[in-house]
């Protein structure tokens, strides 16, 4: 972090500081140039509210002369953006839909194996012999 010269707030360092003006010890909390403060934010506010005024007579004026082109252009636009939305949720209902079935089917699927399971005889029990599980050994 820089070292910095005066104790004033890093908001505002910026700010013009007069020479030969320091501050008392221990007050560094205080903004002894609040009036800068302020011209600055209104100076900000001014060119704000400006902006907005411009903004206003840019959207009066537009509309007095585009305004029926304008809103039908913005009709169209709404409407093929809706359509889209409706399209997409009906996709994401079906995703959804065709989910759930799976996970129906999967249920169904793990239901069915276990009944088959429990219903099949246990195979007998096979004997132990020296040779290998059902290979026989081949002999050069």
């Amino acid at each position: 972090m820089p070292h910095h010269s005066d104790d004033r707030p890093e908001h505002d360092r910026g700010q013009p500081h007069a020479p030969n003006r320091a501050s008392p010890a221990g007050t560094a909390f205080l903004d002894l140039e609040i009036t800068e403060v302020l011209k600055t934010e209104a100076r900000s506010l001014a060119r704000e509210a400006v902006r907005d005024i411009f903004r206003e007579a840019m959207r009066v004026r537009l509309s007095e002369r585009l305004g029926p082109r304008l809103r039908a252009i913005a009709e169209v636009t709404a409407d093929a953006l809706a359509d889209e939305v409706e399209t997409n949720l009906q996709i994401e209902a079906l995703i959804q839909r065709q989910r759930s079935l799976s996970e129906d089917r999967e249920e169904q699927l793990k239901a069915a194996l276990d009944r088959a399971r429990s219903a099949r005889p246990e195979p007998p029990a096979q004997r132990t012999s020296g040779r290998r599980s059902g290979a026989a050994k081949r002999r050069p």
